[in-house]
């Protein structure tokens, strides 16, 4: 497995939100990607974590997405990127696609 995770910081809040809802409307996360997910690192910061089964999926993906990185960068948005192979996965074994997908949590406090 590979992984690239990508850091937005945008120039506002409005910014990170337009941006947000576009690619939400426009990107396929079956595009060969496993695992898919955004962290919210400040108003205007977003950690996106992409999960492919290999590097040729990644490359693949990434090529397809270049477009959209450069429009990112053209409207004065910082993109860092880094990817490499994932040398630890671990999933609690309660945990369930369902609870990955809904963010239900099945542990009860």
């Amino acid at each position: 497995m590979w992984v690239r995770t990508i850091k937005v910081t945008f120039a506002n809040e409005l910014m990170k939100k337009s941006v947000r809802s576009y690619f939400s409307d426009n990107v396929d996360a079956s595009e060969g990607i496993f695992v898919s997910y955004s962290v919210d690192l400040a108003e205007n910061v977003v950690l996106v974590t992409h999960i492919f089964p290999d590097q040729e999926s990644l490359d693949n993906f990434a090529a397809k997405m270049k477009p959209e990185r450069e429009q990112l960068k053209s409207m004065g948005a910082k993109v860092e990127i880094n990817e490499g192979p994932v040398a630890s996965f671990k999933v609690a074994s309660d945990i369930t696609l369902d609870t990955l997908t809904k963010g239900v949590s099945p542990r009860q406090p």
